[in-house]
């Protein structure tokens, strides 16, 4: 999740301007939130093995743009989401006590 805004508007195709930047950045935000609520990953009881490390980090930069491409391009990516957060949530692991 550590996708950076300026990868964010070039997979979007936005130009470089204040106004954008400040909305992409906003909903990354917000996309960052949708992870953990929709997957159920928190940092605290959950862990990503490391073997799924690399994998985790993709899918959940595809998932940031494809939320964020939903609220600027106004499209209904919905299943996209979905895939994408069941694919998540397979990667990671519940902490063993």
């Amino acid at each position: 999740m550590d996708i950076k805004l300026e990868e964010v508007r070039d997979a979007l195709r936005k130009d470089d301007h204040a106004y954008i930047n400040r909305e992409i950045e906003r909903l990354m935000k917000a996309a960052r939130a949708a992870i953990h609520t929709e997957t159920g990953y928190d940092r605290r009881t959950h862990i990503i093995p490391p073997e799924n490390k690399d994998r985790f980090e993709a899918l959940s930069n595809s998932y940031i743009i494809e939320y964020v491409r939903a609220y600027i391009d106004r499209v209904d990516n919905r299943k996209i989401l979905d895939t994408l957060s069941v694919q998540l949530e397979g990667l990671f692991k519940p902490i063993q006590l």
